[in-house]
């Protein structure tokens, strides 16, 4: 039992190296086939009925990963779980509680429209200075002679990134 606790913990440590080797890789893989040749103890002494856990079927491919996409070290949960408490939550919070499912992926849907008018907002406004360069020195000299300043708003507002006006009172 010490010698398959002693093979995965080493096992462990050594898939949450920085930077792999070929002896590390090698040192790997020999804990992978320690902790799989003495396994069976925990079945004869009947701690486990088997060893059908997902988590322990992933170590199978950690070599292989490792190999293809580099050191594992930079893994872990903190995005999965912001994205959780984003979407979900947040999407909870704005149903009414009945048919939240439905609620859910109305309301994620909409989140979507908005980050993509967003984006398309942004990415004008970016657009947008570049081809307003000479219009603004016509709107500058035209502030000058006394003309039209509302002309010269327009084109601040559009070099900016967004602008949003909610009224005070309903029109209705």
């Amino acid at each position: 039992m010490l010698t398959v606790a002693w093979a995965l913990l080493d096992f462990i440590y050594y898939s949450q190296f920085q930077l792999h080797t070929s002896k590390t890789l090698a040192e790997l893989e020999k804990c992978l086939k320690t902790f799989h040749e003495h396994k069976q103890i925990f079945i004869d002494l009947e701690i486990r009925e088997n060893f059908n856990i997902p988590k322990l079927h992933a170590i199978i491919h950690y070599l292989e990963c490792i190999c293809s996409l580099g050191s594992n070290d930079g893994y872990n949960t903190e995005s999965p779980e912001c994205l959780y408490i984003d979407f979900a939550k947040a999407a909870y919070h704005a149903s009414n509680k009945r048919d939240y499912m439905e609620q859910m992926a109305i309301w994620l849907q909409h989140q979507e429209v908005m980050w993509m008018k967003d984006a398309y907002l942004m990415w004008l406004a970016e657009m947008l200075p570049g081809s307003l360069k000479g219009s603004n020195e016509e709107i500058d000299k035209a502030d000058d002679d006394g003309e039209d300043k509302t002309t010269s708003d327009v084109a601040v507002r559009s070099e900016s990134t967004a602008f949003y006006q909610v009224a005070k009172t309903p029109t209705f």
